[in-house]
Formats: C-alpha cells, sequence, structure tokens
C-alpha cells in the first residue's frame, strides 16, 4: 500500500514539473503573450510572446487565417519589430504534445521527432509549419511557443577629450559595466544617467538587471599638473604668498598663505580633536619668534568619508554610510536614500467592465514587476421602453403662429351691427364668396333648419335613457319569471 501511494506522489510530482516547464519562459515576466494570435481549433495551440515592452510581433503570412492553423497544412509566418531602444536579439521557440513529454531546441532542418511540424527561422521572421499529424486530439494537443527576444539598449555618449565604453545592448536582465578613459591631462567632470548627474568611482559605472533601455554621457576637464613657488614667507602671525603655475599651459594664479600659528615646544600640549579646541603652553620654538605663553589650537572638524554605499531601487531604499578618518575619532552617519519611482508600463485591461460590474486594469513596474491595480466603472444599462408605453416626454409641436392679415383687410368692429366693417377677401378672378342662408339651405337643409339653433348634445343623451330603459324592463321580466319558478 506505501508502495502504492509513494509512486503516485513520484507520478503527481512529475506531471507538476512538466507543467511548469512549459511556462517557465513567460513566469518571470520577461515575456507577454500577443493573444491575438492564439488559434481557434482545440487540438492545437500556438502561443506567440514578445520581451516585455521589447517590439512587438506581426502575422505577415498564411495559407489560411491567423487564428487558423490546421492539420497537415498548416502555415504560419511572423515578424519581430523593435521598439526604440531595443535591439532585436533573435527567435526561440519549442513545441510541446501532451503524453509525449517537452522537446526544446527542435527545428525543421534536425528535427527529431517523426513529423514535418518544424519552425523557419530567417533573421526576424519565423514560420511555422503543421505538415503531419501524431494523433494529436482535443484531449492531447501539440503546443508551438514561439518567444520574439529583444535586448535593451545602453546609449552612450562621450564629450571632448575622451572617451567611452563600451556601447551597445545588453541581454535583457544582465549586467554591463562602462568604461571612462580621459586622455592625457585630462580628467572625467561630469557623469549624467538617464537625465540624472551620478557619483561614480574609478572611472566606470556597472548598470544591473537591466530590462529598460538607459543613457550616460561623459565630460571631460582639463587636469593641471601643479607648479607652486612662494613669494612671501607666511610667519606665525602674518600670512604669505605664493604662486601656482601649470607645468603644461599659461595657467598661474596667485593664493594666499594662512599665518603658521605659534609653534609652542617643551611646555604643556593638549592636542585638539575634531569637536573640542587644544591648547599648548611654552615658547615658540619658530625661528625668528619669541613668542612665550598658551595658544589655542583649534579643532580639527570630522574628516567624513563614505565607507559603505547601496543604492536605492524602487523597492527598496538604498543608503550611505561614513566615517570620520581622524585618529581616535568613532564618529560614523548612516544616510537614508529614498526609493526611487516607479517606471511603469501602460494599462492592460484585465477584467472588462460590465453591466453592473466593475472592470478592472492593471500595470507593471519594467524595473521590479511590482504591479498597480485600479477599478474600471461599471456600465449602466440604457433604459427599458416598452413600445406600448407613450414616450415620457412626447415632442409638443409648438402652435402654428397666425399669418399676418394683408394690409388692406381688417378684423369686424363689434360695434357695428350690420355687415359694412367686413372686408372680404380678393380672389384672383376678383369674385367673393357670398354664402348666404339660401346658399347653405341648398346644401344641407337639415343643418339649415337648425342652423340659428345652439347645439346641445340632446340627440345624444336621448338614445342613452332610452337604452337605460329597455335593460331595465329586461331586468323586471327576468326577476318576476325567477319568482313564478320558485313558487310552483
Amino acid at each position: 500500500m506505501k508502495r502504492k501511494k509513494s509512486f503516485a506522489l513520484l507520478c503527481a510530482l512529475f506531471i507538476l514539473i512538466l507543467m511548469f516547464s512549459s511556462f517557465a519562459y513567460a513566469a518571470d515576466n520577461q515575456y507577454v503573450e500577443n493573444t491575438e494570435y492564439q488559434t481557434l481549433l482545440d487540438d492545437c495551440e500556438v502561443h506567440i510572446y514578445s520581451t516585455n515592452g521589447g517590439g512587438s510581433v506581426t502575422f505577415v503570412d498564411g495559407n489560411w487565417p491567423s487564428s487558423v492553423f490546421p492539420q497537415m497544412t498548416g502555415s504560419k509566418t511572423f515578424s519581430a519589430a523593435a521598439n526604440d531602444g531595443w535591439e532585436f536579439a533573435g527567435w526561440s521557440h519549442r513545441i510541446t504534445f501532451d503524453g509525449t513529454g517537452i522537446i526544446k531546441g527542435w527545428e525543421k532542418e534536425n528535427h527529431s521527432w517523426p513529423v514535418k511540424s518544424a519552425f523557419n527561422v530567417n533573421g526576424n521572421i519565423i514560420k511555422l509549419e503543421r505538415g503531419a499529424t501524431v494523433g494529436e486530439v482535443v484531449g492531447k494537443k501539440l503546443r508551438y511557443y514561439v518567444y520574439a527576444n529583444f535586448n535593451p539598449i545602453i546609449s552612450t555618449s562621450a564629450g571632448a577629450n575622451g572617451s567611452i565604453t563600451p556601447t551597445g545592448s545588453v541581454i535583457y536582465g544582465g549586467s554591463k559595466t562602462i568604461q571612462f578613459t580621459p586622455n592625457q591631462h585630462y580628467v572625467v567632470d561630469q557623469v549624467t544617467i538617464d537625465g540624472e548627474v551620478t557619483d561614480i568611482k574609478d572611472n566606470s559605472y556597472t548598470f544591473t538587471n537591466v530590462t529598460k533601455p538607459h543613457s550616460i554621457s561623459v565630460t571631460f576637464q582639463y587636469e593641471h599638473t601643479l607648479e607652486e613657488e612662494i613669494i612671501k614667507a607666511a610667519t606665525c602671525t602674518e600670512a604669505g604668498e605664493k604662486v601656482i603655475t601649470c607645468k603644461y599651459c599659461d595657467y598661474r594664479e596667485v593664493v594666499g598663505i594662512d599665518p603658521l600659528g605659534h609653534d609652542i615646544r617643551n611646555g604643556e600640549r593638549v592636542e585638539p580633536t575634531c569637536t573640542e579646541d587644544g591648547y599648548a603652553v611654552g615658547k615658540c620654538g619658530r625661528a625668528g619668534c619669541d613668542y612665550e605663553g598658551k595658544t589655542t589650537l583649534p579643532k580639527l572638524g570630522h574628516d567624513m568619508k563614505i565607507v559603505e554605499h547601496k543604492a536605492a531601487t524602487c523597492s527598496e531604499e538604498g543608503f550611505e554610510t561614513k566615517a570620520c578618518q581622524n585618529p581616535g575619532c568613532e564618529e560614523i552617519v548612516t544616510i537614508p536614500i529614498p526609493k526611487l519611482p516607479h517606471t511603469f508600463g501602460n494599462w492592460i485591461t484585465t477584467v472588462e467592465p460590465q453591466i453592473g460590474m466593475k472592470g478592472q486594469q492593471e500595470r507593471s513596474c519594467e524595473v521590479c514587476h511590482t504591479k498597480e491595480i485600479k477599478d474600471l466603472p461599471a456600465l449602466i444599462a440604457p433604459p427599458i421602453v416598452s413600445p406600448e408605453d407613450p414616450p415620457i416626454n412626447p415632442p409638443v409641436d409648438p402652435e402654428p403662429s397666425p399669418e399676418p392679415l394683408p394690409d388692406d383687410e381688417h378684423l369686424e368692429d363689434p360695434d357695428k351691427d350690420d355687415d359694412s366693417d367686413i372686408v372680404k377677401p380678393s380672389l384672383p378672378d376678383d369674385e367673393h364668396l357670398d354664402l348666404d342662408k339660401e346658399d347653405v339651405k341648398k346644401a344641407d337643409p337639415v343643418k339649415a333648419e337648425n342652423a340659428d339653433q345652439p347645439r346641445t348634445g340632446d340627440e345624444q343623451q336621448m338614445a342613452g335613457w332610452i337604452a337605460i330603459l329597455l335593460l331595465s324592463f329586461a331586468g323586471l321580466g327576468v326577476t318576476i319569471c325567477t319568482k313564478k319558478r320558485k313558487q310552483e
């Protein structure tokens, strides 16, 4: 029984290893899958990846649409193009078949699997062929994985009187050291990385974990080979002067020399420290000075030097530790360096918003792969209007404005009893419409007879009363018949 359980556990572990290795290429966020080119067939899958932010992959040719890849005849051709600041570094690919394990590095020219399915690479072009079948079905799929590799470029530039090396791209996630070489009598003046001035050591700078393009530039300045000549010696209490000249150019500068101060000897002496003054009591030992007494020795001040440095990243703070170099001083200061801002890529929609449900977008930092998530507002359903319901706000037709009367026409004057104030409109043939009562009688004798009487609606009311009377008689008859039946 224990042997059977152990065997089952080993089988499960083996399956997990296969599953993990099937997706190992894209598990570290180095690659982004282009889901546009996944096949619609259930017995085969095509997965196209490209380096995150590095470039794009385009379907350029095929004997079927980009989403179809049938057995025996399937053929797809893809092209890779680098984004600005990136360089195409070649294709990597593999093919898997459920039930037979993983076959890596398998190519058309040197294949060990008895099928004609293959990858054919020519520069930035790759062709996938499915020229045979090995019995793949829905439960046992044939899977093609194609990776377009892009490397970030480190752009370099150098000012006059020096050089910078090397230039070009670096393998994604790799490291690269840049060297600065000044000409004779010159030194490095300033180094700028991605637009920010940066301190360097040993005339070099190393980029680590490079996952995006960078730029670095350097300028150089002349370094004089100086010689000094004292033109006035300083004493214990008076300043002196000296002239400084360059051995190789016309540079010349006169600078002052601070007073030397008394050199007390053969007396009491307390040496100064970084934070406290010292003193000396006795006679000055310098030639020509006869001073005797107590002299203050000024404090030294800390001589801080960097002893440890850790650069900040977007996921972790850095620090810089300085220690005093004066003998006997143990002063140590650690200065924190704030985190750098994240370098986020574009927002990618992971959950499409629907009616009543929010969507979601996310973006990742190109350096530390930290994810940032935000919600998209839910869609609002349009109002449902029944075709039988009247519109909520039916349009109202504005009342037509009355047409203005001609200048020769007037309204009837109510103060006049006759028709003398009525002006009849002119007809084209100068005829007037004279509709009197005789004309109305000819047209409708009934209306003419009642034309002078007001309409009261009595005709309609009479018909209603008659109908009610008939119904009452009918109900009375039904009641009488019912009583007679009950009595019998």
